[in-house]
């Protein structure tokens, strides 16, 4: 295949005919009588593999640059949304305390102490409480599966809601505490 000058410039990205014309100067590539260059020619088609790998290289560290400048522009704009949520988070916090609908953290540090003391003895003794259940299940039932893990179910779901309860009446009584504390000062 023959082409021109300025075909060749284009076809492999060169800037101005006067590269291509000292690529022939030098004997990088050739032309036939003409002034064009044949694609099929063997030095030309050696420069031109060793050009397409130039291309190729250039166009992958291009493709890498560009994809570390977006993951740069990315983690940017992430640590900036980041600083925004932080900034509406503590926002939040203080238009909640305020408003009074903000436990301290030594009032939820009790109550969590508290609760989750109370709850961890309740979901330790509930195989205790439960076993005659089971064992009856086991006789009766020849397929006892269901029952028993419906009441297991039930049993845990009983504790955690009575945890809750608790959790929710021990906050209510340090701040019933900590409101007799400031009327009689």
């Amino acid at each position: 295949m023959l082409i021109t000058k300025s075909e060749f410039r284009d076809k492999f990205g060169y800037g101005d005919s006067s590269s291509v014309s000292h690529l022939l100067g030098d004997g990088s590539i050739v032309a036939n009588g003409e002034g064009k260059i044949d694609l099929n020619h063997p030095v030309n088609k050696k420069f031109i593999r060793q050009r397409q790998k130039k291309l190729k290289d250039k166009a992958k560290k291009d493709a890498e640059f560009e994809a570390k400048q977006l993951k740069l522009e990315t983690d940017l704009s992430d640590q900036k949304l980041l600083a925004q949520q932080h900034k509406n988070t503590l926002l939040e916090i203080k238009i909640a305390k305020e408003r009074g609908e903000v436990i301290e953290t030594a009032v939820l540090s009790k109550v969590v102490n508290i609760t989750f003391g109370t709850l961890f003895k309740q979901l330790s003794e509930m195989p205790l409480n439960i076993v005659d259940q089971i064992v009856d299940y086991v006789r009766v039932d020849e397929d006892p599966r269901e029952k028993i893990i419906k009441l297991l179910v039930d049993s845990i779901t009983a504790n955690l809601q009575s945890g809750l309860k608790l959790a929710e009446n021990t906050a209510k009584k340090y701040y019933e505490l900590d409101d007799n504390k400031t009327s009689t000062n």
